[in-house]
């Protein structure tokens, strides 16, 4: 009796063993798997923040284009506003100012 309960007692023992490497083997796919998923989940963040952000970044290109035609324009306005002509005119039409007389004028040394 003493070999049959030594078998039945190694074959426990084998078992569990076996039990214990199954469980270590079914628990390392686990991990696997799950790093898996979350590598997929976070493959499609990426992707979705890369995708609103260039969505971002064109909408300010635009914006940044408008912003350069609107420049432009006002540069360009700027420049027909303050030639010396236009300068003179409201000068003498609106503020009644007139070119001093040769006479008056007294040079100051510096």
């Amino acid at each position: 009796m003493n070999t049959a309960t030594r078998a039945i007692g190694q074959h426990k023992v084998n078992q569990a063993v076996a039990e214990f490497y199954w469980s270590s083997a079914t628990l390392s796919m686990s991990g696997l798997l799950l790093a898996v998923l979350l590598s997929a989940l976070a493959v499609i963040y990426v992707k979705d923040t890369n995708r609103r952000l260039v969505g971002e970044l064109q909408s300010l290109q635009h914006q940044y284009d408008v912003l350069q035609v609107e420049k432009g324009k006002l540069l360009l306005e700027h420049g027909a506003l303050t030639t010396q002509a236009r300068v003179q005119y409201i000068a003498q039409t609106q503020l009644d100012m007139v070119f001093p007389m040769a006479d008056t004028i007294t040079m100051v040394d510096a």
